[in-house]
């Protein structure tokens, strides 16, 4: 396939706990499936965030069904890495870099993508940011009411 956009895509998102108790919530992409409206996720693998597992998941977009698979190739205190083995069209490669640290009694989440499309990459920003923003959205309801 051909590789057309190739882009990184930064997301910062304040989230009013601290980073033990939002590590602690992305330890697990079953709360991915959680924050993401759209697309809809369902996790059917072993959703433990640890180096060295495979994240299996199914988007639902509308009526179709695509799979996404996903290695964690790293995790510290700080991060963790997710990188996608099997993504739906028209990704080619994405790799994913969850950075949390506190500053000022809040914890800043900090998305890097790094990805490749058969389509130029302005077409697909809008519906990453989308994504992010939605995300951001539930994980800040989330911790507000905890």
């Amino acid at each position: 396939m051909n590789k057309i956009g190739k882009s990184i895509f930064t997301y910062k998102t304040i989230i009013h706990a601290q980073k033990s108790e939002v590590w602690h919530f992305f330890s697990t992409a079953d709360n991915l499936a959680k924050i993401t409206s759209f697309p809809k996720v369902r996790i059917t693998s072993d959703p433990e965030t640890k180096k060295g597992n495979r994240i299996v998941m199914e988007l639902q977009f509308l009526f179709f069904t695509f799979h996404w698979t996903a290695n964690i190739t790293a995790v510290t205190e700080d991060y963790f890495i997710d990188e996608a083995i099997k993504v739906p069209f028209p990704l080619i490669a994405w790799k994913h870099k969850h950075c949390l640290h506190e500053e000022n009694g809040v914890t800043v989440m900090t998305d890097t993508v790094e990805y490749e499309s058969s389509i130029p990459s302005f077409l697909l920003k809008p519906f990453i940011y989308g994504m992010f923003q939605n995300r951001k959205k539930a994980i800040q309801h989330y911790f507000k009411n905890q």
